[in-house]
């Protein structure tokens, strides 16, 4: 019996997979709402923890039950969660601009 595919996430993909996309912008950090992005990211970390808890709840009750728990499915999953966070806050509260947009005198 294995223990895999009962998790999911409710996070959408936000990361740009245009390769132009991805060459041309970068994030401005120095000029991002630090307090929003802080606050969007803790506030889906807070759901994400609470998955995670109930995920390691649910290894420990089937550990000792002989069934099979497919930690890879687990892991991948976890991990694209994080990243798919991290990218909807940086999207919605740090803006982007070409590499060449300003001139060097005003950075």
């Amino acid at each position: 019996m294995t223990l895999s595919g009962s998790f999911t996430t409710n996070v959408k993909s936000n990361i740009s997979t245009s390769k132009s996309d991805v060459s041309e912008l970068y994030l401005r950090w120095h000029k991002a709402d630090l307090a929003s992005f802080y606050a969007y990211t803790g506030s889906q970390f807070s759901v994400f923890s609470n998955t995670l808890d109930e995920i390691l709840v649910n290894f420990d009750e089937n550990k000792n039950k002989g069934v099979k728990f497919d930690a890879a499915f687990y892991i991948d999953t976890l991990y694209d969660a994080v990243v798919n966070i991290l990218c909807a806050g940086a999207n919605a509260y740090v803006p982007r601009a070409k590499n060449n947009f300003y001139k060097f005198w005003w950075s």
